[in-house]
């Protein structure tokens, strides 16, 4: 299958949010159900998320959407690959995106749960640089916060003793 990744705009936020409500959908177990509606979900991706920050989508040529890429600013808000369609490259694609975009770091939050995601994120040289307690309503859940950062680029810190944790 050819996947393209293209930078996405308001005409494919529906796509986008259908395929967000999938992955979400599928992922339950690991991480807990949205607390807003499908409704306000879709809505949210049109009036925000197309419109004030960064969306790159991973499509088939010919089909649909396979994945989506959000940033804000230094932060992966959203990365989500179709249920469908994972271990198949796409997230490494996207995520190998924004670093390229984001070549000072990037920062994001996953799901403590959520260890799929973690050694996912570990694989791409991403570092845990510390764990907070946050309240999503209903649920109260655990997040962990990863700085990615290129390996080579850790390493290099890593040796002249600067700290992980980009607030020190």
């Amino acid at each position: 299958m050819e996947i393209t990744i293209r930078r996405g705009g308001v005409p494919d936020a529906s796509a986008a949010a259908e395929l967000w409500l999938r992955a979400r959908t599928a992922a339950v177990t690991a991480i807990p159900a949205p607390v807003h509606s499908e409704t306000e979900i879709r809505s949210w991706f049109v009036t925000h998320v197309a419109r004030d920050l960064e969306l790159w989508v991973a499509e088939a040529t010919g089909g649909g959407l396979l994945g989506i890429l959000v940033l804000d600013e230094d932060c992966i808000d959203q990365l989500y690959v179709d249920p469908a369609t994972t271990e198949q490259g796409i997230g490494s694609r996207l995520l190998s995106l924004a670093k390229a975009e984001r070549p000072g770091g990037l920062r994001l939050w996953a799901f403590v749960a959520n260890t799929r995601a973690q050694r996912f994120y570990e694989r791409h040289g991403s570092a845990r640089v510390a764990a907070d307690v946050g309240v999503e309503r209903p649920l109260r859940v655990v997040l962990a916060r990863v700085h990615v950062r290129d390996l080579a680029r850790r390493v290099d810190e890593d040796r002249g003793g600067k700290s992980l944790d980009h607030r020190k």
